[in-house]
């Protein structure tokens, strides 16, 4: 008899007690969602660093352009290269519709001259769209979410400034949401 006890005792302590599973399940959950945060993160951030880099690359393209024509080239439609910009001083591959920095997300070169629209200077930028030809309402615009500002209206931009007073819309002034960045002293303080 006392052997048998002793056999049930054994067997009963070798198991874990739901309340041990709980426990090891919560912490696994916790490890997991802090790994999820983390992830996410790391992604926010490679995709603003590809937004540098490629901006970079495109600015070159387009003063490369400049010293060969004496202008820059004209401003591009959604998911079309600049004329005469096609791959000889950048791929053009970079242009085509969604290829941007952030998934959905579109690269055009905006030329506003100030002689056509409210501006005190020509404007030239590199602008990052993500609402091509959408309403906000739609839920095909995929804002980037780890911006200082948000974005939340078809014609705000990342973007990055050549020339002039660059902004997330010609008609739009510089306060309005958008992220310039290149640009260190505009108002609000965008950029890096």
């Amino acid at each position: 008899m006392k052997d048998r006890n002793r056999e049930v005792k054994l067997i009963s302590k070798s198991g874990f007690t739901l309340i041990e599973l709980l426990v090891v399940i919560a912490i696994v959950g916790i490890l997991a969602a802090i790994v999820f945060v983390v992830v996410n993160r790391a992604r926010d951030d490679a995709y603003l660093s590809k937004a540098l880099s490629e901006s970079r690359q495109i600015e070159m393209a387009v003063q490369m352009y400049y010293e060969d024509h004496g202008s820059y080239p004209n401003t591009t439609t959604f998911g079309e290269p600049p004329d005469g910009m096609e791959d000889r001083y950048i791929n053009s591959e970079i242009w085509s519709h969604g290829s941007g920095p952030w998934p959905g997300s579109t690269y055009v070169l905006n030329y506003w001259p100030a002689e056509e629209y409210p501006l005190p200077e020509d404007v030239y930028q590199v602008s990052i769209r993500f609402c091509i030809g959408e309403h906000p309402s739609s839920g095909n615009c995929r804002y980037p979410g780890n911006l200082p500002v948000k974005l939340e209206n078809p014609r705000h931009a990342v973007f990055w400034c050549i020339k002039g007073p660059c902004r997330s819309w010609h008609s739009l002034p510089l306060t309005v949401p958008g992220y310039c960045l290149n640009c260190r002293e505009s108002t609000p303080k965008f950029g890096f």
